[in-house]
């Protein structure tokens, strides 16, 4: 049962990378005349394309989430995509399978748990943390963003409300953190604060954890209000 749950959870914590991708996919390389059949395989192909940097490192290659290795992905997912499509716009390709590397999983993986963005120069994960890949309003939305532009991508108002809502979202997200962090500095401010940290949990509050010369103050804030609850301090 457990090793279901850790499944169960690997699933949900794919799907924003999938339907990242499947957006930018229906937005670019599926055509109307395409087939049912064929336009699910070319999803399921970028499927692939967008988890490719976690595949690398799983077997052991770790420069998968850098920034150099967009490019290098995109060129081999293009070559593969133009001899098996039969497509000659080679440059077209490399950009949207960079797009799909970029902002289908790097982009996603910094605003979660960090990406390693500058490998090997350097080594540390990169974050800003706003969701986490299990967030199921953030991939509720992303899921009716792709179902909305794949049957209707030519009607612009769906496409404008699809990236308004994904923005909208993001954007409260970042308020909502930013305020709480400008609290914490306020309210710790007679204190030299050596770390803060601000991260989301599953049930839509923000932990946080502060650290000064003093103590180290553990909390949480629920995302949509401003109250802070302070869980645990412990001073030297």
């Amino acid at each position: 049962m457990e090793y279901l749950a850790i499944g169960f959870n690997v699933v949900l914590a794919t799907l924003p990378h999938i339907f990242v991708s499947s957006i930018i996919t229906a937005l670019t390389l599926l055509k109307d005349n395409y087939t049912f059949r064929k336009k699910i395989i070319i999803l399921l192909f970028n499927s692939l394309v967008v988890i490719s940097p976690d595949i690398l490192k799983i077997i052991g290659i770790l420069s998968g989430h850098s920034l150099l290795m967009v490019p290098i992905l995109a060129f081999i997912f293009s070559f593969i995509y133009s001899r098996l499509n039969n497509e000659n716009k080679f440059k077209t390709l490399w950009l949207i399978f960079s797009l799909i590397i970029l902002f289908g999983h790097l982009l996603l993986d910094f605003i979660d748990n960090g990406a390693e963005l500058f490998y090997p120069f350097v080594r540390d994960s990169i974050d800003y943390t706003l969701i986490n890949k299990i967030d199921l309003i953030f991939i509720a939305i992303l899921m009716t963003s792709f179902i909305l532009l794949f049957f209707y991508k030519k009607k612009i108002i769906f496409v404008i409300t699809s990236f308004s809502i994904i923005a909208l979202y993001l954007g409260i997200l970042i308020v909502s953190k930013e305020y709480l962090e400008y609290n914490l500095r306020k309210e710790f401010k007679d204190q030299d604060i050596v770390l803060l940290i601000t991260y989301p949990d599953h049930d839509f509050n923000w932990e946080f954890q502060v650290r000064t010369n003093r103590s180290i103050v553990v909390g949480r804030s629920p995302i949509y209000k401003t109250d802070i609850i302070i869980e645990s301090k412990t001073e030297f």
